[in-house]
């Protein structure tokens, strides 16, 4: 009986270490879409999703964009990133490489699908298994900023 009890002590200390490594995150990891921004009928989500990537797996946020208006608009916008509460861009935000810029048909959506390179689509987050050398970082939060819609 004790050795169950301290066995079982063990693996609930650990798996509470294991888990609060992401306590600090702003961003849902539950798989399901969540608002970031909303405007002019433009809508901007995210979801949490693990992808095969290269030799193993990898923890992204896909985005989706969607135009509920009843006509095209062309929807630009640039993306904050945050590694363990770190803006990591906001002193480049006006890169090219930090500008989402899509034209959506009335009524339609697009959305970040693990390996389609649409790289705008796609923010990295984490290294489901890390080895020596590999950071710990992961994204805890995203922005979506400067958004114009025509």
């Amino acid at each position: 009986m004790r050795i169950q009890t301290i066995l079982l002590f063990f693996l609930l200390f650990t798996a509470g270490s294991t888990f609060s490594q992401f306590e600090d995150v702003n961003l849902k990891m539950d798989g399901n879409w969540h608002s970031l921004k909303s405007e002019d009928g433009i809508n901007v989500s995210y979801k949490f999703q693990v992808c095969e990537q290269f030799d193993g797996q990898v923890a992204k946020y896909l985005l989706k964009v969607t135009n509920t208006n009843l006509e095209t608009k062309h929807v630009r916008f640039s993306t904050e990133t945050y590694l363990n509460g770190d803006c990591t861009n906001c002193n480049r935000i006006d890169d090219q490489e930090y500008l989402t810029s899509i034209f959506l048909d009335e009524d339609s959506t697009v959305e970040g699908v693990c390996g389609q390179n649409k790289k705008q689509l796609e923010l990295f987050s984490h290294f489901i298994i890390h080895v020596p050398g590999m950071s710990g970082k992961h994204l805890t939060d995203i922005k979506i900023v400067n958004l114009d819609i025509d």
